[in-house]
């Protein structure tokens, strides 16, 4: 699941982060965060559904070169805004991405 050559894409129409948060906790303000969690859009296909819409989480660890793509968990959930939730919780948390898809199965219904 780890990629550490691949360098996370800047925020845009297919991207969401916590970049605010980032913001707020990187410069010197004693809180740094490592991680930072993303939501990308995906399509997937199943035999019984067809191809439809997804979403995942693209999670990137911050490095003195900056972000750093550490992995995917793919096809999270097909609702953007509660993958959107999930990013924003486990950036402010800090959750480690070992725990990813644990969490994310206690929290899905």
């Amino acid at each position: 699941m780890r990629e550490e050559d691949e360098v996370c894409p800047q925020p845009g129409a297919l991207w969401e982060t916590c970049g605010a948060l980032e913001e707020q906790l990187l410069p010197g303000s004693g809180g740094e965060t490592l991680w930072s969690y993303w939501v990308v859009e995906e399509q997937w296909y199943r035999p019984e559904l067809g191809w439809y819409p997804t979403c995942g989480l693209q999670v990137c660890r911050m490095t003195a070169e900056g972000r750093r793509m550490w992995g995917i968990l793919h096809d999270v959930a097909v609702e953007r805004r509660l993958v959107q939730e999930l990013a924003a919780r486990f950036c402010r948390c800090g959750l480690s991405p070992t725990h990813l898809r644990d969490v994310v199965e206690d929290l899905l219904p």
